[in-house]
């Protein structure tokens, strides 16, 4: 049944010959999301197509400018993608009536109508277009997904900090963290737990992908628990690999500012960006 959607939606959109563009100009869609330990991945879908360039193929991604993703989970401590409930929106090419009648025509999905809004679910998934340029799809509550993020949405993340988020291949952000996203590292339970937010972005040049993230800790002496941690792995990925180490790029690469950790332009293995951004698409495919 998913693919089913995923095909319908397709096929709307070849036929399509409007370009509709998302409804935010003036803020980011994302600024809405990040209630505490709501883990935000958000992504520059050009450049994420210009990394990955099999997401063109696909008829729905291939329209989309930004991938919006909101991810939470009652688990604690570093789990993988598939451990996360998932609600999002797709930013780009989405026109209300194609899609939204796409949807309608699918079995098992049924139109639900809560006052003035309106949305598809099979009783699992729920998604729709409810302004042109946005599709928007949870496996939660939409009525509440829906009201929190466009009709009676409140910023979460600043317009600085989003800034930098968008102007990234993909960034994640969450604040108050119980569950974390592996980025190549591990960090403890007792450990996450002290961060107050996590702001990173990924980035590719030539092949390679480099993380810089900035941990703003609950206090002086968290951050200097996790920069002896994060330092102490960094030392023995290199060993691992067989690489030198120099310690001057290593002392510019991670380093401490008060309550915040900084880490600055860390070379990330491929391996561990397709796994984030392949799970990410399925998690969106499984969805639609």
């Amino acid at each position: 049944m998913k693919k089913a959607v995923l095909a319908l939606l397709a096929f709307s959109l070849i036929l399509s010959s409007c370009v509709h563009k998302s409804p935010f100009e003036t803020e980011y869609y994302f600024q809405a999301l990040g209630e505490d330990n709501e883990l935000v991945i958000t992504a520059d879908a050009v450049k994420l197509k210009e990394s990955y360039p099999s997401f063109s193929s696909d008829a729905v991604i291939s329209r989309a400018d930004r991938i919006n993703l909101a991810l939470t989970s009652e688990e604690e401590g570093m789990v993988g993608l598939s451990d996360y409930s998932l609600s999002g929106a797709l930013e780009g090419n989405y026109g209300t009536i194609l899609v939204n009648t796409a949807i309608s025509m699918l079995d098992g999905f049924e139109k639900e109508k809560e006052g003035d809004l309106k949305y598809y679910t099979n009783g699992e998934f729920s998604l729709y277009v409810p302004k042109t340029g946005i599709l928007l799809f949870t496996d939660s509550d939409y009525a509440s997904f829906y009201d929190r993020t466009i009709e009676n949405r409140k910023i979460m993340i600043p317009f600085e900090t989003a800034s930098n988020l968008a102007s990234s291949m993909f960034s994640i952000f969450i604040r108050n963290p119980r569950t974390m996203l592996s980025l190549g590292f591990d960090i403890p339970l007792a450990t996450l737990m002290e961060v107050d937010t996590l702001i990173a972005s990924i980035n590719e040049r030539d092949g390679s992908f480099t993380l810089d993230a900035t941990f703003l800790m609950k206090s002086e002496r968290s951050a200097n628990t996790l920069t002896n941690l994060l330092r102490t792995m960094l030392v023995t990925n290199i060993r691992k690999s067989g690489g030198a180490l120099d310690f001057d790029l290593l002392s510019n690469m991670l380093y401490k500012e008060g309550s915040a950790v900084i880490v600055s332009g860390m070379n990330i293995e491929r391996a561990t960006v397709d796994s984030i951004t392949q799970n990410a698409m399925n998690m969106i495919g499984g969805v639609m």
